[in-house]
């Protein structure tokens, strides 16, 4: 499954470093976005510069936001439904988090359980909604937010970067992490080597000791000598650039199985002389499919995707239009086809059996009464014909007045006194009969329903029709 894996600039801080705001100039949206794709979401492609309408075509879209923009805080999940997780999270992360809660944006790491210990990350809201809903308009339709920082409380995971990035993207804006359509390059730093550490404890973003960084890249858009945990809620801390950095340096474990340690290659020589040893390089692109493919997803609560059907149905179609997918859209076809060829197959035959039998059932009215030479309904016009030969005979049908009282003879229970006035009128026979118990009356209803006739009760008339009487009487045709 091809993946597309989007880095989201960092959000520009003020400091002491950040370049002055133009007068009057007002941050817009970005308008470059990096990007690594990956044919099987395994390998990663070059890394790519591209508008958001540019972007190529993939089965998932990850956007990941830079380490700088997010923190990870560890905390008692509340219990509460999914509806309100948020809310109760912003009532336990209260003291944490320095943001108000309208700016504050906050997930949980995966395999999060209500009531016990987790972890909880938290995000400059209006920056990720601004991204997502860029992004949506150009039709990139994102389905993951990961974190460039890893959760804490896995194994040790530390890479070490440079934020070379910088000189390729427009980040430019105030507070936005947007870039203008004309970049403008960030103020040199003394600090350009920086630290990506997640741990069993923690997770930090810290930069490198300024004798030990290199000065070649440009300047990172975070105000320096802060953690992540210090700008996004943890305490504030009066620590020069790097010694926070050097401090946590001491306190990791020895080398164990599980660890990884990667840098890129622009900070290859101040990892190594930082940590007194070399480190394995890893490219910008493969960091960054590496954040993509995690299983931390911060696309929740009042971020979460809306209509996961069409979402499914797009995904479904993106990926039946691949070309290794060619002969199950050629089968599909097929099939679609052949149970077209069926159905009309099917109808088709159903038509000429009712039309055979349609013309039997004429065949046989012509036949018995040769004087119907227009058929509008054979099987009405027959059972019409039948009952005026009865009636030419003298022989009661099932709507003539003996017929109704021959039944409603054999059904009167016994004890019941005679009726006290009989009217007889378009096949229905009505008795006055007063003092009958709803149950009696059932009892009735079910004697004479075997026998094709209906029961009305409304005290203290009886009224009785047969079933075919009514019938007759509905097509409008008269037997007489």
């Amino acid at each position: 499954m091809s993946l597309l894996a989007i880095q989201l600039s960092p959000r520009n801080r003020w400091g002491p470093r950040t370049p002055a705001p133009v007068a009057g100039q007002a941050p817009g949206p970005q308008v470059q976005w990096a990007h690594v794709y990956s044919a099987d979401g395994l390998s990663p492609g070059p890394l790519r510069l591209a508008p958001a309408t540019a972007l190529p075509k993939a089965d998932q879209v990850v956007l990941v936001l830079s380490a700088a923009d997010v923190s990870w805080h560890r905390a008692r999940l509340p219990k509460a439904a999914a509806a309100r997780m948020r809310m109760a999270l912003l009532g336990t992360l209260e003291e944490q988090l320095l943001e108000e809660e309208d700016l504050v944006h906050l997930a949980l790491a995966a395999g999060a359980s209500p009531g016990q210990d987790g972890w909880v990350a938290a995000a400059h809201a209006p920056h990720l909604v601004a991204a997502l809903a860029a992004l949506e308009s150009a039709g990139v339709h994102v389905a993951r937010v990961a974190s460039a920082l890893p959760p804490p409380g896995g194994p040790l995971r530390a890479h070490f970067s440079t934020p070379e990035l910088a000189a390729e993207l427009p980040w430019t804006g105030p507070d936005s992490g947007f870039g203008a359509a004309t970049a403008q390059p960030a103020a040199p730093s003394d600090n350009s080597t920086w630290w990506t550490l997640s741990a069993a404890d923690g997770a930090w973003h810290l930069p490198l000791p300024a004798a030990i960084a290199t000065t070649t890249a440009t300047s990172h858009p975070v105000a320096h000598g802060q953690g992540t945990q210090a700008r996004m809620g943890g305490p504030k801390n009066n620590l020069k650039d790097g010694d926070l950095a050097s401090a946590l340096r001491h306190t990791l474990p020895e080398a164990l199985p599980g660890q990884r340690w990667t840098c890129t290659p622009a900070a290859a020589a101040a990892a190594e002389r930082f940590m007194g040893r070399p480190v394995p390089v890893q490219t910008v692109a493969e960091h960054l499919l590496e954040a993509a493919t995690s299983a931390t997803n911060l696309r929740q609560f009042e971020l979460q995707p809306r209509h996961r059907g069409l979402a499914a149905l797009r995904s479904l179609t993106q990926q039946l239009g691949r070309r290794e997918w060619r002969t199950v859209r050629v089968g599909l076809w097929a099939l679609a086809a052949l149970q077209l060829l069926g159905l009309n197959a099917a109808a088709w035959s159903q038509q000429q059996t009712q039309q055979a039998r349609r013309e039997r059932i004429e065949g046989l009215l012509r036949t018995t009464f040769p004087d119907q030479r227009t058929v509008l309904d054979a099987r009405a016009q027959m059972r019409t014909q039948t009952q005026k030969l009865r009636a030419a005979a003298g022989q009661p049908g099932p709507g003539d007045l003996e017929p109704a009282l021959a039944a409603a003879a054999a059904a009167w229970p016994d004890g019941k006194p005679a009726v006290t006035a009989i009217r007889f009128e378009a096949g229905r026979l009505t008795l006055s009969s007063p003092g009958w118990a709803p149950e009696e009356v059932a009892a009735l209803r079910q004697r004479l329903a075997a026998q094709g006739w209906a029961v009305e009760h409304a005290d203290p008339l009886l009224t009785l029709q047969h079933n075919q009487a009514a019938s007759t009487a509905a097509t409008g045709m008269d037997p007489r």
